[in-house]
């Protein structure tokens, strides 16, 4: 593991009590393991303190791109193309509600979204499929938000779930920001 930026943008000073202190400035780009990690961190607090400080319900889910529209241009394009119209659907269905999204890409190179919203789905129930093991057969999912990203003609595959209590908010927003810094 790297424990600085390999391409910093230059060097801080400060000067205190007869002392002087020099501190590299990382260069601040996703690209950059080091300053990912950072970033991520520093995304990571931020939601937190929004789960924090707007309170009330909270949910996260997953959806995929179109079946048709994999790798890594289509998939992204079909993500993006969709997404406004999605948040409009949901805010005419659960009024105003903040959100954050983050895109991951599958080892194929597409990608999916993951996100965290302070409203409830409230209709969320439980899908069994017959591949992976017994604890990936069930998966959590709403029914209207796979209604919606059908019609919409993503979602291949959706994953929803309501969050009772801020505790797990934040190990929510744990678990969506660790996508920040995750390289395919």
């Amino acid at each position: 593991m790297v424990d600085y930026c390999q391409n910093f943008s230059g060097l801080a000073t400060h000067q205190s009590d007869n002392k002087f202190f020099v501190a590299q400035i990382g260069c601040g780009q996703w690209s950059c393991a080091y300053c990912a990690k950072k970033l991520a961190l520093k995304w990571r607090a931020r939601i937190i303190n929004a789960i924090n400080v707007l309170k009330g319900q909270w949910c996260w889910f997953t959806i995929t791109a179109h079946s048709k529209k994999r790798g890594g241009e289509k998939s992204i394009e079909n993500l993006r193309g969709a997404w406004d119209k999605l948040i409009k659907r949901m805010k005419r269905r659960l009024g105003k509600f903040a959100y954050v999204r983050v895109f991951e890409q599958h080892k194929d190179g597409s990608f999916h979204i993951h996100a965290i919203a302070n409203f409830n789905f409230g209709d969320i129930k439980i899908r069994v499929s017959k591949r992976g093991t017994p604890e990936e057969t069930r998966t959590n999912y709403s029914q209207w938000l796979h209604n919606a990203a059908k019609s919409l003609k993503i979602g291949m595959y959706t994953h929803a779930d309501d969050i009772d209590d801020t505790k797990h908010a934040g190990f929510v927003s744990s678990y969506v920001t660790k996508y920040m810094t995750k390289m395919s």
